[in-house]
């Protein structure tokens, strides 16, 4: 799943796991991908929308950034549930409250996004239909969102960051630090390095651990999606 040195990569997709476990306990060497109830995911996700599967392969296919919202991946792995899909990439996560928060029913949701270019990152968090985290920066707009408190896997990206009142937030033009306001204050990509390992035990660039799978050999299925008649 690593990306090649020097070449770009984006992110967009969503994970819906148990309580009780973490990603790195249920992405195992080995793990089968329920197909259909993968596309049962897919299609609570995107409401109004037909989704039909073309082909298997590994989430590496997914791991760029779909062009267009025309295409998903999905899989279904025992307690974790993946979605890859354009719509995950959001300057504000919480604006997809109303597709995310029926499928964390009883569940936790993470959503991630990311684009190496444009240095940026976004990342959602639900627990039991509840919208608990939503922030997103780049280096470019500041901080964009700040909304919840941090979760454990942020909280050394924040340590050393002055204080500030996230209801001061710019909802159009972010934090920039020519206006006095507040730049992003660590590196967009190493957050959503953290994200994914949190979301599905791997990051995207740091050093792979050891018994969860490699995203190169996570099984997923490809979907064409459409709106529905």
């Amino acid at each position: 799943m690593t990306p090649e040195v020097g070449v770009a990569y984006t992110a967009a997709f969503l994970t819906v796991l148990d309580q009780g476990v973490t990603a790195a306990d249920l992405m195992r060497p080995g793990v089968a991908n329920d197909a259909q109830r993968a596309q049962r995911e897919l299609a609570a996700f995107l409401p109004g929308h037909e989704v039909t599967p073309e082909a298997d392969g590994t989430f590496d296919e997914g791991w760029r950034k779909p062009v267009g919202h025309g295409v998903a991946f999905a899989g279904a792995y025992g307690g974790l549930v993946l979605i890859a899909h354009a719509a995950c990439a959001q300057d504000d996560p919480g604006l997809l409250d109303r597709l995310v928060s029926p499928l964390s029913e009883g569940r936790r949701a993470y959503l991630v996004g990311c684009d190496s270019l444009l240095e940026w990152f976004g990342f959602g968090a639900w627990d039991d239909t509840a919208l608990i985290r939503s922030v997103s920066g780049d280096t470019r707009r500041g901080i964009l969102t700040d909304v919840g408190v941090p979760l454990p896997f942020e909280e050394p990206l924040w340590a050393a960051v002055p204080s500030y009142e996230p209801d001061d937030l710019d909802d159009q033009a972010g934090l920039l630090v020519e206006s006095g306001t507040f730049e992003l204050p660590f590196s967009a990509l190493d957050f959503a390095d953290r994200a994914t390992a949190e979301a599905i035990g791997q990051p995207i660039e740091g050093v792979r651990r050891a018994g969860v799978v490699d995203p190169e050999e996570l099984p997923v299925r490809r979907f064409t999606v459409a709106p529905g008649a």
